[in-house]
């Protein structure tokens, strides 16, 4: 038990576990999502090339348990903000079948140990408002609302 980085033959068990985001994303919302490939094995490789995108893999009893993809993102220059970096939570899931035994509270502090050796100012993620028991979640791990995006439908 314990966590890794991904590599190129964990493809299948990441798109597994990036398709049940997406599944509950999709159930949730399905005015914005349709259903399709979550991510290609060209777009995985990419990911795992990047040295400013990891995806983390927590094991447990040998098998992927769940995953924090995040990326780092270099705000240097920019006239209107202060020179920073920022870690960002791409996605985050724990499997289904390993839900509630407290694995995902072990992958955010591994996710904050990396935005730590990144030198990040702040560990930044969004959640959707339709997925409650992610906000409850983050909550506990000491995230608090930044900002929030809104929408309207336009008819």
């Amino acid at each position: 038990m314990g966590i890794r980085i991904a590599n190129s033959n964990d493809f299948e068990t990441v798109y597994k576990l990036f398709y049940q985001i997406f599944k509950l994303h999709l159930n949730r919302r399905p005015d914005v999502y349709t259903d399709g490939i979550v991510i290609t094995e060209k777009q995985y490789e990419e990911m795992i090339e990047n040295p400013n995108d990891i995806i983390l893999l927590w094991i447990e009893a040998d098998k992927v348990a769940g995953l924090c993809h995040m990326i780092k993102k270099e705000f240097i220059g920019m006239p209107i903000l202060k020179d920073g970096v920022q870690a960002f939570i791409e996605d985050f899931v724990v499997d289904s079948e390993h839900r509630f035994k407290g694995i995902g509270g072990k992958i955010f502090g591994v996710a904050k140990q990396q935005a730590k050796e990144w030198n990040a100012t702040s560990l930044e993620l969004n959640v959707w408002e339709v997925n409650k028991e992610a906000e409850c979640f983050y909550n506990k791990m000491g995230l608090q609302v930044k900002s929030r995006l809104m929408e309207c439908k336009v008819d």
